[in-house]
């Protein structure tokens, strides 16, 4: 019986009997673009990631420090190393604001690699927060790539690379991209074990853990991979039970399983540098139920401009999630979401029903990593802030759903007229050509992006958080320093020795670095008539200060950010 299923399973796999399937990586298929081999999908992916390497290279240094980079690796990460360093004498790591609830994983590995590193502070974790978004690009592109082959990666590679606030948060997100990487390198490797558990490689196993360790040393919301590795497991188990060539009994199937290894070695390397990268767990293993209580409901206490009103960050609609993904997300993904989404469930199905572990477990993994989050969101009204930022997690696999539905359609289009399929052709690239160049005039800002469905730019910021890390603050200081020569020229001083008063809204230390030390720079409300003001307009601030002149404007596409105000003209 069993042989006769694995026959009707060979068989299920013809396309003529399985319509909704995409194509298996080593073969080759029709498309829109010209008939390429198939690695040549891997060539284009390739080149995309180099060009992308040489352009984060190029303008990391562009991006400001987001808002909350002063609390996490600039401070959290020091009083981590502090800890070890003076053999818990120093208690700060235990008891730092909140931050104690979080894990330090990314955060301390930041603190020590800018020490090594012959550059600034904020030069190195540009580079770091950059490296790890490509790393997460390339997560995606890899399992896409795994599970439906070059063309899928490719798609998916595009898709994610070209969703602005993913990518604009790759250079100033030290917790939420990291936590992204680390989710998709782990489904990738969940897949990769759910084929064959049985023939389970220690070296995969070995990356496992590291990928889930990646995730659970930043957010203990990681938890949630490990009930996708349970399933993985458990219907990778299924399959190679189902499809034995020679019946066997399920005692003997599980004892070969080697379940101790199998489970022990990924568990063992996640918890051990979760753990050790966590000094407040170390000390009070009771901090991790307050760590899921901070998880579910963090009490933030600020307002957020939603719809064009600020309501409060404890009471948000349950739309709000869905809303400002769908008015942040290129619009192109955003009308295909829905389509993308009810074509995974239904190819998923056909996937289970066909025996095809790879795919049934691959795609039911990236829709439960797309969807649950959100739904456990809305469900247990969760404190959210910062537009959609806490989800960022969610895109990379979203984006592989989306390429591999890209690359199964395309297959399907290209069944039809050449002028169709010129005329599509035609539309990508122009649509893509155009949104790429609207990513580079927000540069570097790209984070800030909205769709037409959200009344378009500049319209959308009056209705949705925009530069809400305040990264706008250091081209304002730069416009402040220039402004500061231009004086001390006029008055015939010596610049250095031209005395300047600087008053910033929130976050003063994140320009003090940059600041030459003629500049006093400090809270706005702790300087007395300052010379000069940095103020966001991010609750609106920069309506502050009214009796001042406003000297320059931070700005893209018609969006305001900060504004730079002075008395001194």
């Amino acid at each position: 019986m069993v042989c006769d299923r694995s026959s009707q399973t060979l068989n299920a796999l013809h396309p003529t009997t399985m319509n909704l399937t995409p194509m298996m990586p080593n073969q080759e298929r029709p498309a829109i673009l010209p008939q390429f081999p198939t690695d040549v999908y891997d060539r284009l992916s390739i080149f995309i990631l180099f060009l992308l390497a040489l352009v984060m290279l190029a303008t990391c240094r562009d991006y400001g420090y987001s808002y909350d980079e002063v609390w996490q690796n600039r401070f959290y990460g020091k009083a981590i190393v502090s800890w070890y360093a003076s053999f818990g004498a120093d208690s700060r790591a235990t008891n730092y604001l909140d931050l104690y609830l979080f894990g330090g994983l990314y955060d301390t590995i930041a603190e020590i690699v800018a020490w090594v590193l012959p550059f600034s502070g904020h030069t190195t974790r540009r580079l770091l927060n950059a490296g790890t978004g490509f790393f997460a690009l390339l997560g995606a592109w890899r399992m896409a790539s795994h599970l439906a082959g070059s063309k899928a990666g490719f798609w998916s590679l595009i898709n994610l690379a070209t969703i602005p606030a993913f990518y604009g948060h790759m250079f100033i997100n030290a917790k939420d991209i990291p936590f992204a990487a680390g989710t998709i390198w782990s489904l990738h490797y969940l897949v990769r074990l759910a084929e064959k558990p049985l023939e389970a490689s220690n070296k995969l196993l070995i990356k496992l853990g590291l990928s889930l360790a990646l995730a659970l040393g930043i957010r203990i919301g990681g938890v949630l991979l490990l009930g996708y590795a349970g399933i993985a497991l458990l219907s990778g188990l299924w399959f190679q039970y189902r499809l034995l060539p020679e019946p066997r009994s399920l005692p003997s199937f599980i004892k070969q399983a080697s379940l101790p290894r199998i489970i022990g070695i990924p568990l063992a390397i996640a918890s051990f540098l979760t753990i050790i990268f966590w000094p407040a767990l170390l000390v009070n293993p009771g901090v991790l139920l307050a760590a899921f209580k901070t998880a579910a409901h963090h009490e933030w206490g600020k307002s957020v401009l939603f719809k064009g009103v600020h309501i409060s960050s404890s009471n948000l609609p349950w739309d709000y999630l869905p809303v400002y993904l769908g008015v942040s997300l290129p619009e192109m993904l955003a009308v295909l979401a829905i389509p993308i989404l009810i074509w995974s469930f239904l190819t998923t199905w056909k996937h289970w029903q066909h025996l095809i572990p790879r795919l049934a477990v691959g795609h039911t993994l990236l829709l439960l990593a797309t969807l649950l989050p959100l739904i456990l969101v809305i469900v247990l009204k969760s404190v959210i802030y910062d537009g959609a930022r806490h989800v960022m997690f969610i895109l990379p696999p979203f984006a592989v759903l989306s390429g591999i539905a890209f690359s199964h359609w395309d297959t399907m289009l290209a069944r039809s007229g050449r002028m169709v399929q010129t005329l599509v052709a035609g539309v990508l690239i122009v649509y893509l050509g155009r949104h790429v160049l609207i990513m580079a005039e927000l540069h570097p800002y790209q984070y800030t992006f909205y769709n037409v469905f959200s009344g378009g730019m500049p319209a959308a910021s009056s209705q949705f958080e925009t530069d809400y890390w305040m990264t706008s603050y250091r081209e304002a200081a730069r416009k402040v320093i220039d402004e500061g020569r231009k004086i001390a020229e006029k008055e015939h001083v010596e610049f250095a020795k031209r005395k300047f008063t600087v008053g910033v809204f929130y976050v003063p230390i994140n320009i003090e670095e940059i600041m030459p030390s003629n500049f006093i720079v400090s809270m706005e409300d702790k300087v007395a008539n300052p010379d000069f003001v940095i103020a966001s307009t991010r609750w609106n601030a920069h309506l502050s200060f009214k009796d001042m002149k406003t000297i320059h404007r931070i700005e893209r596409l018609g969006m305001l950010f900060a504004v730079v105000k002075s008395r001194l003209f």
